[in-house]
C-alpha cells in the first residue's frame, strides 16, 4: 500500500505510515480482525528490523486496537456524591486518614487501583508538588502535579494514620502484619466501603 505497485524500499517506511495503515484497516474490519492485522504488523516489521531492512523499531508504532467490554462510556458519579463519599471517612482515626488520602487521589487524579497501591515514599516529590505514578498498563513512570488538598490528605496519613514501619510502600495496611495493601482488589474494598457508609 505503502508503495502503490512501484518499487518498495522498506527503509523508506516511518511510524506515520504505521499508524495511517492501521488506522484505515480498523475502519473497515472488526475489531477482532483488526487486532489480528496489529500482531501481524508488528512481527513483520521486527522481522525488516532484525533483517536489517528497516533501522528503527516500527512495531513500536504499531497502535493498539482498543477492545473494550463495555461499548459505552461508564457514568461518572456526581460532585454531590462524591462529597458524600470523601466524607465519610472517619479522618480522626488511622484507618480514615488513609482511606481519605486514596479516595482523594481516586477523585482528584483519576489514579487506578494498581498505581495507587504501587506509590511509595519516594513518589512524593514535596518541594516541588508532584507526585511520580507507574502506569499499570503501559509500565512507565509519569510526574504528576499533586493538588494541594490531596498532598494535605497525603501529609495528614502520614504524620497521623501511618504505621511506623521501615517498608516504603506509602499506603500500609493498619493490623498486622503491617505491609502493603498488596493488591488493587484492597483499593476497591475501600471505595465500596466509603460508598456504602455514604449511601450512594
Amino acid at each position: 500500500e505503502r508503495f502503490a505497485g512501484g518499487a518498495v524500499e522498506l527503509s523508506k517506511l516511518c511510524a506515520a505510515d504505521v499508524v495511517g495503515f492501521i488506522g484505515r484497516q480498523a475502519s473497515r474490519l472488526s475489531q477482532a480482525r483488526a487486532k489480528c492485522a496489529t500482531i501481524a504488523l508488528r512481527s513483520f516489521l521486527r522481522y525488516l528490523r532484525l533483517r536489517g531492512d528497516i533501522a528503527i523499531d516500527l512495531a513500536a508504532a504499531v497502535p493498539t486496537v482498543p477492545n473494550w467490554s463495555m461499548t459505552g462510556i461508564p457514568r461518572a458519579i456526581s460532585p454531590d456524591h462524591v462529597r458524600a463519599v470523601l466524607e465519610s471517612c472517619q479522618r480522626d482515626t488511622a484507618v480514615g486518614c488513609r482511606d481519605y488520602a486514596i479516595l482523594m487521589l481516586l477523585a482528584r487524579l483519576g489514579l487506578r487501583s494498581g498505581e495507587i497501591v504501587a506509590l511509595t515514599l519516594d513518589s512524593i516529590n514535596w518541594e516541588i508538588g508532584s507526585l511520580t505514578v507507574i502506569g499499570s498498563k503501559s509500565g512507565q513512570s509519569l510526574a504528576l502535579p499533586l493538588p494541594a488538598g490531596v498532598g494535605k490528605a497525603i501529609a495528614e496519613y502520614l504524620q497521623r494514620g501511618r504505621p511506623c514501619s521501615n517498608c516504603r510502600i506509602l499506603f500500609l495496611r493498619a493490623t498486622a502484619p503491617v505491609r502493603g495493601l498488596g493488591s488493587q482488589t484492597s483499593i476497591g474494598s475501600i471505595v465500596a466501603a466509603a460508598i456504602t457508609r455514604a449511601g450512594v
